[in-house]
């Protein structure tokens, strides 16, 4: 639930004891004779809440350096703020008051609000109570100001000075705020802020618009016109998508074909693969196939060689053996004989055929590997030649022509989005046009705006007859007993003006307001009266100024119907009914020493 109630105000300084107020939800009510510090308790209060400045410092004050105000939203968090007692910014601690020291992270806010910024008290409070970043109008221009809490304030805050005022309860009187202030009302009570409204230009920032809206004009003459102005958006839009999705679908068809081609290169690409390794198989063949027919060539120089050994042996051993023809001693040789010679010769000559007889057998093997893989070459190559036919028949072209397909139907869609670029361009000129056009015109003319209407405060105006009801000021069986009057911003009550009325009763009246507003959970969630009772028991006052005992008495019991989702503080100097006193938060300040509490600044020995 949206908003805040106080739990704690407290005044400290150096070597003096603190000056305490506690407050609880619902209902609150400091009575006490005057000079006890009651109203200084407003003030300090309203001082917290925003105010510039204390107005006045009582006496007992003295030596008081600092003032706390502990507050908590209707869930459950609690929030610290600090301040000096000479207008200078917050600090805010997320903690009670008893825990601010030993709390490490103090935020500074800043007293005065500023629009759309975050670090001010304003922001705070009213991002508590779902009231941040609202614009209320303030004056015929449609100028517009951010709603901040200087303007909620004196609606949860009525000082002993202003309850009983002339004005209506959400006046000031001052004429220059008169626009914001009704226009806050009319915030609350409908939801709507002015954020919407466009303010009205100065003449000179007129002036300059009017030449550029001329300027405008110009430029969307000039392109409405253009040779491609005839087609409508729809029909761009319609052709637009119609060449998307032919592009898609021929891009499809491009990858599809792309993949198909893919699987022929696939081949292709095996085909070489296979060639290449078949031609350096025949490569090694051939080497190898040299390299025997020079072993070859070597083998046979070799059985030639052996076999004119032999020759030469058979002839050698044709010739007779004669002994010595001196001494006639038989020959007998120390080396090899001839017939050993023959048969060593003989046998190396087996030896060589065996191997150039292998070495035949591996000449035709080379050969026939050589014939067998350049026969697979050739087939290959037709199958090669045959690839590459079909891909340059069938793919290639078919891919060539979904690319000039694509590249042609890229070009009108590029045509179109250009005309699209600038109609949208166009309209975005139409668009600027009116928006001047309709500064301009409004400049000219005098603007009306949307009022406060009985409507409008007809659900304020029957819980404030309810409550004046309850209170004895109405007459139950009269009709139409409280109304807004549009004319004077403020309320009749039994035909009559409010502001006619008594000093009392006016002070009543604007109580209702004020507790209305709260019941209707519009506000800040909790609302502080000082004095609203103002003539209530005073012997001097004139007649027809005072109200009776029995409507304060009424208004007094109609307290204890006040539910724990908001908070009353009424600040009185007169004591309330006993009952009324056991079942609210009272806070009695006696002025004596000697018995209860003197006063809000406790008495130093």
């Amino acid at each position: 639930m949206a908003g805040i109630y106080i739990t704690e105000l407290r005044l400290s300084g150096a070597e003096k004891p603190n000056a305490i107020v506690n407050f609880k939800k619902g209902v609150n009510i400091i009575t006490g004779p005057s000079n006890t510090g009651k109203t200084f308790v407003f003030e300090c209060l309203d001082y917290m809440l925003g105010k510039s400045k204390l107005e006045r410092r009582i006496s007992e004050s003295n030596g008081y350096e600092h003032v706390f105000l502990e507050l908590e939203d209707y869930v459950g968090n609690v929030y610290t703020l600090k301040s000096d007692l000479h207008g200078g910014d917050f600090l805010l601690g997320e903690c009670s008051v008893d825990d601010w020291e030993t709390t490490q992270e103090h935020v500074t806010l800043k007293r005065k609000h500023t629009a759309n910024k975050t670090n001010t008290l304003s922001h705070f409070i009213l991002s508590k109570c779902g009231l941040e970043n609202k614009w209320i109008r303030v004056n015929q221009k449609a100028k517009k100001s951010e709603l901040s809490l200087s303007s909620m304030r004196p609606l949860s805050l009525i000082g002993e000075l202003n309850i009983p005022k002339v004005e209506s309860p959400f006046l000031s009187g001052q004429h220059i705020d008169k626009t914001k202030e009704t226009n806050v009302i009319k915030f609350l009570v409908t939801g709507i802020d002015d954020s919407a409204l466009q303010e009205t230009p100065s003449d000179k920032v007129i002036a300059n618009k009017s030449g550029r809206l001329e300027m405008l004009e110009e430029l969307i003459d000039k392109h409405e016109h253009s040779p491609d102005s005839e087609r409508t958006i729809e029909e761009l839009e319609d052709q637009q998508t119609k060449l998307e999705l032919a592009i898609y679908e021929s891009r499809e068809i491009a990858d599809n074909v792309t993949e198909r081609m893919s699987h022929y290169e696939d081949q292709r690409h095996t085909v070489l693969e296979r060639m290449d390794s078949l031609r350096t198989s025949v490569k090694e063949q051939e080497f190898l196939s040299k390299n025997v027919s020079i072993i070859e060539k070597q083998y046979i120089s070799d059985l030639s060689r052996l076999g004119s050994t032999l020759e030469m042996g058979a002839a050698l051993s044709s010739i007779e053996r004669q002994n010595c023809p001196v001494c006639e001693a038989s020959f007998v040789p120390k080396e090899p004989t001839n017939k050993d010679i023959c048969i060593s010769a003989d046998a190396e000559r087996k030896k060589i055929g065996a191997m150039l007889h292998e070495v035949g057998l591996a000449k035709a093997q080379f050969q026939s590997e050589i014939e067998e893989h350049s026969s697979e070459i050739r087939a290959l190559q037709n199958e090669l030649t045959n690839l590459n036919d079909l891909i340059a028949r069938h793919f290639n072209q078919s891919f060539q022509d979904h690319l000039e397909e694509i590249d042609e139907l890229q070009l009108k869609l590029r045509e179109i989005n250009e005309e699209l670029v600038s109609r949208s361009f166009v309209s975005s000129l139409c668009k600027q046009r009116d928006e001047l056009l309709e500064l301009v015109t409004l400049s000219k003319t005098a603007r009306q705006f949307e009022k406060l209407t009985i409507e409008n405060l007809e659900s304020i105006a029957k819980t404030m007859e309810r409550l004046l009801i309850r209170w004895g000021y109405l007459d139950i069986n009269s009709e139409h007993r409280v109304v807004f009057s549009e004319n004077d911003n403020d309320f009749v009550i039994n035909g009559e003006a409010r502001k006619l009325a008594g000093k009392g009763y006016r002070s009543i009246t604007h109580a209702s307001f004020t507790l209305s507003l709260l019941i209707q959970k519009l506000g800040l969630g909790f609302c502080v009266m000082d004095s609203p009772l103002v003539t209530y028991k005073k012997p001097d006052v004139p007649i027809g100024e005072g109200i009776s005992n029995d409507m304060a008495t009424e208004f007094y019991s109609s307290l204890l119907e006040i539910k724990d989702d908001c908070q009353v503080i009424v600040i009185e100097n007169e004591d309330v009914p006993l009952e009324v006193s056991r079942n609210v938060h009272h806070i009695h300040f006696t002025k004596n020493p000697e018995y209860g509490r003197y006063g809000l600044i406790p008495i130093e020995n």
